[in-house]
């Protein structure tokens, strides 16, 4: 058995933080598919990093589990003695797991410490059969022994209690011949019924110790799921690269349909002239987004890609007729100011400022509405000087939305291919540089 190698913290959230920085605008269906199926696999990575193996060290007073301890993390982490009990609470090294929280709540947890697996401490027993249901639910436990306690009746229910799949007996601090240690180890193994990890009483056992612990953690169901997502999230991150990387062709294709779109010559005749004008200037917004959603189907024709779709389900349906419906209202009062000033008879004033309010902007739109002669005396010559500039500020003003809705698209595709994934190809490569599998 051996537990799993998972990558990092750093490099599950440097890869997650990557992908969701990819403009989704540049990935068809499938690989868009693909990148939220990565997105999900590294969820269950990190849910499975965060939930470390625990590996809970029991044993009889003085029989070093502190010691032991202390030289799997690499610090004095819990405070050792030489035959008395010195660890009176629970230590935990690595971050526990919600069940671990739960049985020992009271435990003391050091979380800078990344070892593999949640490592916990407990204080020695004190010798009752019973306090063998102390030991806390784990993955593994490894029951510490010294050459002096370890047929101890209170050894020997404690061993009773555990399961012999996943302990590891450690018999620690030996100092004996090689002949009186090989009969030791006979005896030990005959108690226990397994070969015990020996270590002897002048070594230092550091990461040796550690890598033996680790690789006899049985490997769960969650580490194997965890496994196969890591490559699943690898391979696929590599594969996003790659279609993200072809995907710059097509953007240059739906610049090439942006950029052959004809300048605007907006011809404000084509607008229905209604009654009043608030029915006028309703009438004008609703051909005016007919016009532009011509012009988006034409570009999305005319470059003939899926991109092009995407881009405008991102874009959106042109949204900004308030601010035209303000614009409009502004050119409807100064064309009514234009034709006030440049009146040359003022007479009978109300009905003159009548028929300014009617026709000043109905005969700028379309000529062709017949004013009344009055109104004809009143502007005298400068009627259609007037009617024309008027005329000519509609069309600039109906011209600058169609060429701000270009411009959305222009900047749009400019976004996407400021992209580079030259990040997310860094972070697949780091992610991927860790192989789980048996170490």
């Amino acid at each position: 058995m051996t537990s799993v190698q998972l990558p990092s913290t750093e490099q599950i959230r440097t890869l997650h933080s990557a992908l969701e920085d990819v403009p989704v605008t540049l990935l068809d269906l499938e690989t868009a598919r693909v990148l939220g199926g990565v997105l999900s696999s590294l969820d269950i990575v990190e849910r499975a990093r965060a939930d470390r193996p625990v590996v809970v060290l029991v044993g009889p007073t003085g029989a070093g589990k502190s010691f032991l301890f202390n030289a799997i993390v690499g610090a004095d982490a819990s405070p050792e003695g030489a035959l008395r009990p010195t660890t009176s609470s629970v230590v935990i090294a690595g971050e526990p797991t919600l069940g671990l929280r739960q049985q020992v709540p009271d435990a003391t947890v050091l979380q800078n410490f990344d070892i593999g697996f949640t490592l916990v401490d407990m204080p020695a027993w004190d010798g009752t059969p019973e306090s063998a249901t102390r030991v806390p639910a784990a993955d593994l436990v490894v029951l510490v022994v010294s050459p002096i306690r370890y047929a101890d009746a209170s050894v020997a229910a404690l061993w009773a209690s555990l399961d012999p799949e996943r302990t590891l007996v450690v018999l620690n601090r030996v100092a004996t011949t090689r002949e009186e240690t090989s009969d030791l180890l006979a005896s030990v193994s005959d108690m226990f019924g397994t070969e015990p990890y020996v270590i002897s009483q002048n070594d230092s056992p550091g990461s040796a110790i550690s890598d033996h612990i680790a690789n006899q953690i049985p490997i769960s169901r969650t580490d194997v799921v965890a496994s196969i997502m890591v490559r699943s999230a690898g391979t696929g991150a590599r594969f996003i690269v790659r279609e993200v990387t072809s995907a710059a062709p097509t953007l240059g294709k739906v610049s090439s349909a942006v950029d052959g779109i004809t300048d605007c010559s907006a011809d404000v005749s084509q607008y229905d002239v209604q009654v009043s004008w608030e029915g006028t200037r309703d009438a004008i917004i609703e051909r005016f987004a007919i016009d532009v959603r011509d012009r988006d189907d034409t570009i999305v024709r005319t470059s003939d890609t899926d991109l092009a779709e995407r881009t405008l389900e991102l874009i959106g349906p042109w949204a900004d007729g308030e601010d035209m419906i303000s614009d409009l209202d502004t050119w409807h009062d100064r064309c009514i100011s234009a034709f006030s000033d440049a009146a040359t008879i003022r007479w009978r004033r109300s009905s003159t400022r009548q028929l300014i309010d009617r026709f000043s902007w109905s005969t700028s739109i379309n000529q062709d509405i017949v004013a009344p002669k009055r109104f004809v005396r009143v502007l005298g010559e400068r009627l259609d000087g007037v009617r024309d500039q008027m005329r000519t500020d509609l069309e600039s003003l109906i011209c600058s939305y169609l060429d701000a809705r270009l411009e959305t698209w222009r900047s749009t595709l400019d976004g996407l291919g400021d992209y580079k994934p030259g990040a997310l190809a860094s972070a697949a490569d780091g992610f991927d540089s860790v192989r789980p599998g048996r170490d």
